[in-house]
Order: C-alpha cells, then structure tokens, then sequence
C-alpha cells in the first residue's frame, strides 16, 4: 500500500516537473518572439515585425514614409547613450502623433524609421510628420541643450500590399528621402 501511494507522489512530481518545463519554455518563447520583433532601444516593432506584418495583412494598397534623422551621427559622438536617447525620445514622438492612424517600425539598426499607414489617412500622417520636423529636443539629456532641434528627412510611396512592392515602395521612398537631402 504505501508503495502504491509512493508510485503516485512520484508521478505527481514528475508531473508538476513536466508542467513547470512547459510553462518556462512557453515564456522563453515568448521572451524570444519579443525580442525579435521590438527595437531593443526604441521600444519600436522591428524591421522583422514590418515584415511579418505586410507578410500577413490582406493585399490592400497603403503608404509607406522612411524617417532619417538627420545629422544623427552627432548625437552618437556625444556618446552612444546620448544616441540612444535622441532614438528613444523620437520613436515616443512617432508613436503618440502617429500611433492611431500608422504603424511605425525601426528601419533596421541606423536612425532611419518606417511608417506605414492606409492611403485614406496618407495626408494625415504627412501633416503629422512635418509637424515632428525641426522640433527641439526640449528634454534635459547630460550631452544635449535642450533648445537644439530634432530634424529628418523623409521620403513616401504606395504599394498594393505585398512584401516585395513594399520592399520596392522603400527603395523609391528612400530615393526620394536621398532626392530631399540632396545626396
């Protein structure tokens, strides 16, 4: 009789063991999926997330806009922390002007952002992102004055809704970023 009851105390623990495995495995996945889909600095959906999503929405044409800071290579030699900061301050700005209306991403690992948004609301993501432009960083940071302005160049394009249109529609929103800059 008690080693019935050992057989099943040891199954229970087995059991739970088994169970406790599961659960840390499907929070480090998550953790990993996380990760791989956010901006570790600005907290934005990462390019791999951009691409994922126009992987998965239905083919409806929008508009894509590509941010370049400019200048931004300033701020990182005042320090990598102070680059980071100038990243993190603008991706806030690009989410509670835009956040409603578009889908902003990092754009891979430099200072370049993108926008995503349906062709209804184009117009108004473009007021929005003008208005963003030549704004003072207006925050205290150790390396930074707070009057000096935060300034991008930009560029936009359609695509139908595909992945390799909208690879495309960055190539040519990138030209015209590149056009505005006088690159």
């Amino acid at each position: 009789m008690i080693i019935i009851h050992l057989s099943y105390f040891l199954i229970a623990i087995i059991v739970f063991c088994i169970l406790v495995i599961v659960v840390f495995a499907i929070l480090l996945i998550r953790k990993m999926r996380k990760q791989l889909y956010t901006d570790p600095i600005s907290g934005l959906p990462s390019y791999q997330a951009f691409t994922k999503h126009i992987s998965n929405r239905q083919q409806k044409a929008a508009s894509i806009f590509l941010i370049d800071l400019n200048n931004f290579r300033r701020f990182n030699k005042m320090g990598y922390n102070t680059g980071d900061f100038v990243l993190r301050l603008f991706s806030e700005r690009l989410k509670s002007n835009l956040g409603a209306i578009a889908q902003c991403y990092r754009y891979r690992l430099g200072d370049e952002f993108l926008i995503i948004t349906t062709l209804l609301k184009a117009d108004m993501v473009e007021a929005n992102i003008q208005k963003l432009n030549h704004k003072p960083i207006g925050e205290n940071s150790e390396a930074i004055a707070v009057d000096e302005q935060l300034s991008f160049a930009y560029g936009k394009a359609q695509f139908s809704g595909q992945l390799v249109e909208a690879i495309e529609a960055i190539k040519a929103a990138h030209a015209m970023l590149r056009a505005r800059k006088g690159i």
